[in-house]
């Protein structure tokens, strides 16, 4: 099933300035060609290895 829905750039900008550390990262996982490599770090993020990045760091924002 496909729903559909009108959505401004400016809501999509304020969505994504609310994402949490970790929903940021899931993000860029989606939009990424080198997904291989985001899972990996993901699941260092997981594991405690490394420290999620920042918003700024993700999308320049």
């Amino acid at each position: 099933m496909q729903k559909t829905m009108d959505l401004t750039i400016q809501d999509l900008a304020k969505a994504i300035l609310n994402l949490k550390k970790n929903e940021a990262e899931d993000l860029l996982i989606l939009l990424s060609d080198s997904d291989k490599e985001l899972l990996k770090r993901k699941d260092d993020i997981l594991s405690g290895k490394v420290e999620p990045l920042t918003r700024n760091e993700v999308f320049g924002v």
